[in-house]
């Protein structure tokens, strides 16, 4: 009886001693990190600043891939029938592992059930931007514009998109109606605005916030109930005096479903340590990005709230993906 005992312990801290070798060389190759949206974006911006930060951290390469189209889709997808080993991550918004579940009428993979939350990274506001073209200088004289000619086009980031959403949201709020001119990315939606092809986009600060600095563009309004940092003279719609505000954005970490608890943690861990580094901070601020900082569980509720959330205005607003 004693030597089964013995021989039951022994296993048992055999087993712990695995366990924790194989946290301990986690990860022992490359990680690829999938960010479901074109170069330039700020999805893409935040990944690589992550990436760059964990390869310093892990040792190992981290290395990005852009998998744009059909509203992220395509990205998600790749992570989610990916095995769950922790070498393939999804640096996503609440675009698409939020807005989509209601916005699709069928995906090819289930939200909540095939990706393990894994950190929250930052939160983001969204600017509605105008090229010089456009006459309006703030955003009641924007109303006033498109009231007059609803030819007018806004450009976002695809169908489905973020930035479609709080579009339909700022259209509605200000009882406006312009042509929605979806693209592949925001990038792309920035080259035409810049171009004068498209009269307006909805973009996020971290994407547009440069080129209001340097005035080839105009910002009018933010979405948030609070100012951008990045771009404090840009008021609200409140104080623009439209009573409608969209929360903050964030960006987060997944995986495939099933992910090791161990592997979880440590990722959590390395990435809440990152978060509080003074540079990541300034660069962060930079882009017009707020660290998000969260325990995983807390990260967990977040995500399945704004599912529920962007579900009521994905409903109130009518929004279609064509």
């Amino acid at each position: 009886m004693k030597l089964n005992i013995l021989h039951i312990a022994l296993n048992a801290f055999a087993c712990v001693g695995l366990v924790q070798s194989a946290l301990a060389a986690y990860p022992e190759k490359a990680v690829k990190l999938i960010v479901a949206q074109t170069p330039g974006g700020a999805a893409d911006i935040m990944g690589r600043m992550i990436a760059q930060k964990l390869s310093q951290r892990w040792g190992q390469p981290v290395i990005v891939e852009n998998r744009a189209g059909a509203g992220g889709n395509i990205g998600s997808e790749a992570v989610a029938k990916s095995p769950n080993d922790g070498y393939t991550l999804l640096m996503s918004s609440d675009g698409p592992m939020a807005i989509n579940g209601s916005l699709y009428k069928s995906l090819p993979f289930d939200l909540q059930r095939d990706f393990t939350p894994i950190a929250s990274i930052a939160t983001f506001s969204f600017v509605l931007l105008v090229n010089n073209n456009v006459a309006a200088k703030t955003f009641p004289e924007f109303v006033k514009l498109a009231q007059g000619k609803p030819e007018m086009t806004l450009g976002n980031a695809g169908n489905g998109s973020t930035n479609h959403l709080v579009g339909e949201v700022i259209k509605s709020s200000a009882k406006i109606k312009m042509t929605n001119v979806p693209y592949r990315g925001a990038a792309e939606a920035m080259t035409d605005l810049l171009g004068g092809r498209i009269d307006a986009m909805i973009s996020s600060v971290p994407a547009g916030a440069t080129r209001v600095d340097d005035g080839s563009l105009r910002a009018l309004v933010v979405s948030t109930e609070k100012r951008a940092t990045r771009i404090p003279n840009v008021p609200t719609m409140v104080e623009s005096g439209f009573p409608h505000d969209v929360s903050p954005s964030w960006f987060g970490l997944f995986a495939p479903a099933n992910l090791s608890t161990d592997i979880v943690r440590k990722i959590h861990a390395d990435v809440s340590v990152i978060l509080k580094e003074s540079d990541m901070k300034e660069r962060m601020a930079a882009q017009g990005l707020e660290p998000f900082e969260n325990s995983r569980e807390r990260f967990d509720e977040l995500w399945r709230t704004t599912i529920r959330k962007w579900g009521v205005v994905v409903k109130e607003t009518g929004a279609e993906i064509n």
